[in-house]
């Protein structure tokens, strides 16, 4: 049995380029430490998903946001490639999808031809992108 479960894993983490334990990650899991905590967080993030979806919030409205922040051509996000700025964008696009509209990486990843875990991933760039500069998608929406 160990050898079956062992082999299975080998194969999919060839298959999605991944590596280690199968079931290694925490799957969007919030941390808290008491109820209490859970219920703000919850209510936090509903409310926000909310009011991003009363403003008519999608994809191509934060992807427009992004590449006129970083100031490049659209077209090229949706094209692919590794061009800094290209990156840039697509990283910003799945940080914000992700972690402020409550999208999966894997539907974010989808719409930009790109794997679930190259979508973790460029999530976690956007993150310490966004840091750097200052940038809130909150902000953005009612400026």
């Amino acid at each position: 049995m160990e050898r079956l479960l062992t082999g299975y894993v080998g194969d999919f983490n060839r298959r999605h380029n991944r590596h280690g334990h199968l079931f290694q990650n925490r799957y969007k899991s919030i941390l808290c430490h008491a109820d209490p905590d859970v219920l703000d967080a919850a209510q936090e993030k509903m409310e926000t998903v909310s009011l991003y979806c009363q403003k008519g919030l999608d994809l191509d409205w934060v992807a427009r946001t992004a590449a006129d922040l970083l100031q490049t051509d659209l077209t090229e996000l949706w094209r692919g490639g590794k061009k800094s700025t290209t990156v840039q964008v697509r990283s910003l696009v799945c940080y914000w999808e992700t972690q402020e509209l409550g999208m999966t990486a894997t539907a974010v990843g989808k719409r930009l031809k790109i794997t679930q875990s190259g979508g973790c991933r460029a999530a976690q760039r956007g993150e310490q992108l966004a840091a750097e500069r200052g940038w809130r998608l909150k902000l953005m929406i009612n400026a």
